[in-house]
């Protein structure tokens, strides 16, 4: 398993929600999962998504002056995973690691 975090600086910039508790994506052997954070008072509320590899379509790497932006699409089009505000060495790692897994 590895997991990739947005960057503490992006969420200062951004919103306290994101400084205190970044978004996180984990990529398994047969899955990818992600998990954030809705609220920084109601701090229990998250929103976590899990999706096969089967179901990965195909991954974006959107890149920014300081951040980047790592897209995850799934078959039929209709769910997304992104992450924000990933440093250049992170996204281009985690980008690497979800076409492992789908090249599996």
């Amino acid at each position: 398993m590895e997991s990739f975090r947005s960057s503490r600086v992006y969420g200062f910039c951004t919103s306290w929600v994101n400084l205190i508790f970044p978004k996180i994506i984990e990529v398994h052997v047969n899955k990818v999962y992600t998990k954030w954070h809705r609220s920084l008072i109601l701090f229990w509320i998250t929103d976590e998504e899990t999706v096969q590899k089967s179901r990965i379509a195909s991954v974006q790497h959107k890149k920014g002056f300081f951040w980047d932006k790592v897209l995850i699409e799934t078959t039929g089009g209709t769910n997304y995973i992104d992450i924000k505000g990933l440093n250049k060495q992170i996204a281009k790692d985690l980008v690497t690691a979800i076409s492992k897994l789908t090249e599996e």
